[in-house]
């Protein structure tokens, strides 16, 4: 029986350990596809926390929560209360 096989094999694009080890095992393309976007999703995700974490140490440093909790309702007394 000389029949062709229908299997898939997928297409490797690395070999998991350390670089330029070739014994580690086969990573089919579509996993490290999918690790990378995780990973630029995990690390984007991050900035986002980090912008708000400084947003908020910089509007405490600058007065702001403190002018807000005085109920200033003008802009302007708002500037005004803040510090420079």
């Amino acid at each position: 029986m000389g029949g062709t096989s229908t299997a898939v094999r997928p297409r490797v694009l690395a070999f998991a350990g350390r670089p330029g080890d070739n014994r580690g095992m086969a990573v089919p393309e579509a996993s490290v596809a999918e690790a990378r976007d995780a990973l630029v999703e995990r690390l984007f995700e991050a900035v986002l926390g980090m912008t708000d974490v400084y947003a908020v140490y910089m509007g405490d440093r600058l007065g702001l929560y403190e002018a807000l909790a005085g109920k200033n309702e003008l802009e302007g007394e708002l500037a005004a209360a803040t510090r420079p």
